[in-house]
């Protein structure tokens, strides 16, 4: 056990301390959407979307909003937990695999005191860039538009062997953040299942991605 928390700790201030430099050396753009801001400015809830691949980027702008993610229980997401929150995260225990409803209510809780949950909406495992329903049934219980967004950096690695061809951004780069056209709070009658929502939130992640990319030609 001891050797177990000796491991944990370790881990996570190596990737903390590497991170943090990673990090302290981009250049972070946000292209907000004029929806968002008012959204924003008279504290109506939503949900922040974004593709499994882009957490280690869209992490970096949980500094300027006031943000709740989930994590996995398992020994891993233990680590990352424990990253995220010395970044300045809050976050709620649990998965869409493992506790899924421990973890969803701790989400809940937190996010109708004011927080706002970010969502990997295609993970925890993929397929890829396929949204699964669970954001849309966050959207349903809280009444809270979904906005997608879009990352594009001006260098990175990639894991292309991953199945979420996970990217990181290398140092002293440049990482838009696009905030996409929202998809409206899903209404009581609706059916967080209906594969109408999921076309409709990946066709507006994919385009804020495009967007982002665009952004970033632009600024070259």
């Amino acid at each position: 056990m001891f050797f177990e928390k000796l491991k944990i700790w370790f881990f996570t201030n190596l990737i903390f301390f590497v991170y943090r430099i990673f990090i302290a050396s981009w250049r972070l753009k946000i292209i907000s959407h004029p929806q968002l801001d008012e959204d924003l400015k008279n504290k109506r809830p939503v949900i922040f979307a974004h593709w499994h691949g882009d957490i280690q980027a869209i992490v970096a702008f949980s500094r300027f909003y006031p943000v709740v993610s989930i994590a996995s229980v398992s020994k891993d997401g233990e680590i990352i937990t424990r990253v995220l929150e010395k970044l300045g995260l809050k976050m709620a225990r649990g998965s869409s695999s493992k506790k899924g409803a421990q973890g969803l209510r701790s989400l809940l809780r937190m996010s109708k005191s004011g927080l706002i949950p970010v969502v990997p909406v295609d993970g925890p495992r993929g397929p890829r860039h396929e949204p699964k329903p669970g954001v849309f049934e966050l959207s349903k219980i809280l009444g809270a538009r979904i906005y997608p967004g879009g990352i594009a950096c001006s260098s990175q690695y990639v894991l292309n062997k991953a199945w979420d061809k996970a990217s990181m951004p290398k140092l002293f780069s440049t990482v838009y953040l696009k905030w996409g056209d929202p998809i409206e709070a899903l209404k009581e009658t609706d059916d967080p299942r209906d594969p109408v929502f999921v076309k409709e939130l990946k066709e507006k992640a994919l385009q804020a991605g495009h967007l982002a990319s665009d952004a970033l030609k632009a600024l070259h």
